[in-house]
């Protein structure tokens, strides 16, 4: 009996085999690998999600090499730029080709290749989360029409408000990510985060209510397009023709796979973006309104006189607010700012982003800046076209400049540019489909 005291003690107890994890016969008798749990195992509890993601934190932290190694001015305007190092491409050789998916199959797999399987994914970059978040929104071109329906200064606060809360969104979102996160358990959707802290209830919630907006974001760019090329055409195409024309196009470029290889098209997105603004401000300031245009006008909406012509058939002088342009029409100003969210309404996406960086740390980063860079530039751009325009502005505002060639250019561009975010809004709405549809309960790869 002494005997097999001491071999327990030297050894370990040896009915716990291998299959029980790392710590079998070290006095630990139930402790199942997280390869060998299923992908969402109410067993797991919150303290086990919170220690993997300490000790990954950890490991990112131990494995950050000096940014003159990877960072250069121009990797950072194009982040793609940056080379594969030969540590990332070690660990991708090393993962054993095995459907993860399969309990069964997950038996075989080391702890080393699950680490090396979940890092494999992790490749995007701070510069590749700034691009994806300046183009995961509906661009700037609404919020003219934001301005034109509240005034200078409601319109200033609220604007500057809504961006200090998607800040702190963000933030408080990365503080979540980060303390759940791990490469043992990882987190690959707003739902993971909803089911760690709530259960799985709020995680069904999540993900029906994030797939509802993806869809509507989806088809109001599908939509907008269409009208967009419609217009583009002068009314000679069928309209529907044009609306599956972008629904094709959009399926085909959200067949990226990584969000870093998305990076591409999202740096491509902002400065289409930046360039719209620009044609449209140096336009908007050497011509007139569109004033055959003042029924769609932000004036209209809020109160037709202001944008009607006198009997002699000329239209009213560009005029501003200081406050609400008509306190009797609040209903037209809430309309009206309700365009300025979509500036900041890339928070849904944002566990996604996170999921496949390769230092989640860093998010926060990419983050900021596009929340500073979105601030800046869209609101010196609505405020820019409102003194320009006036209550003449169009929502999108480049179809407000008179010069047709140019309302042409804007359409085209912003065509582009639009088609990009929806295969964004795509791309990210595929995995999550995949991962909570097609892996649970199909067990695809």
């Amino acid at each position: 009996m002494s005997k097999m005291g001491l071999m327990a003690l030297d050894g370990g107890d040896p009915r716990l085999g291998t299959v029980e994890g790392t710590f079998a016969g070290q006095g630990i008798v139930s402790y199942t690998r997280p390869q060998m749990r299923a992908l969402h195992d109410p067993s797991v509890s919150f303290e086990e999600y919170h220690y993997y993601a300490q000790q990954t934190r950890a490991v990112e932290d131990a494995n950050i090499v000096s940014r003159s190694e990877t960072r250069g001015i121009l990797s950072t305007i194009i982040p793609n730029l940056k080379r594969e190092v030969p540590e990332e491409k070690r660990r991708a050789s090393m993962i054993p080709n095995v459907n993860f998916s399969d309990p069964s199959r997950r038996a075989s797999v080391t702890d080393e290749e699950w680490i090396n399987a979940s890092r494999a994914v992790r490749t995007a970059t701070a510069g590749a989360i700034f691009y994806l978040i300046t183009t995961d929104i509906l661009g700037p071109f609404s919020l003219p029409y934001a301005f034109a329906t509240t005034g200078w200064g409601p319109g200033t606060g609220l604007f500057t408000a809504f961006g200090f809360m998607a800040g702190v969104s963000g933030w408080l979102l990365w503080q979540c990510f980060m303390g759940l996160d791990s490469y043992q358990y990882p987190v690959k959707s707003y739902g993971d985060l909803a089911y760690r802290l709530y259960g799985s209830w709020a995680r069904y919630l999540f993900n029906i209510l994030q797939a509802i907006q993806l869809i509507c974001n989806v088809g109001a760019i599908i939509i907008s397009n269409g009208e967009a090329l419609s217009e583009a055409s002068k009314f000679k195409l069928c309209y529907a023709i044009c609306c599956l024309v972008w629904a094709l196009a959009g399926f085909i470029i959200g067949q990226v796979r990584t969000l870093q290889k998305f990076g591409w098209l999202a740096n491509a997105a902002v400065w289409v973006n930046l360039l719209i603004m620009f044609i449209t401000m140096g336009v908007a300031a050497h011509s007139a309104p569109l004033y055959s245009g003042a029924l769609s006008s932000a004036g209209y909406s809020v109160n037709p006189i202001l944008v009607t012509p006198n009997a002699a058939g000329v239209y009213p002088a560009v005029q501003h607010s200081g406050g609400l342009p008509d306190k009797a029409n609040f209903g037209a100003s809430v309309n009206g700012l309700m365009q300025a969210v979509y500036s900041y309404g890339g928070a849904m996406l944002f566990p996604e982003f996170m999921s496949e960086m390769k230092r989640p740390h860093d998010f926060l980063r990419g983050m900021w800046g596009a929340q500073f860079f979105i601030f800046v530039c869209y609101m010196l751009y609505g405020l820019f076209m409102y003194g320009y325009q006036g209550q003449y502005i169009q929502n999108p505002s480049y179809l407000g400049i008179a010069p047709y060639a140019w309302q042409t250019t804007g359409n085209v561009l912003a065509m582009v540019s639009a088609l990009i975010a929806a295969a964004l809004y795509g791309n990210i709405g595929v995995k999550v489909l995949y991962n909570n549809i097609a892996v649970e309960f199909f067990r695809a790869p």
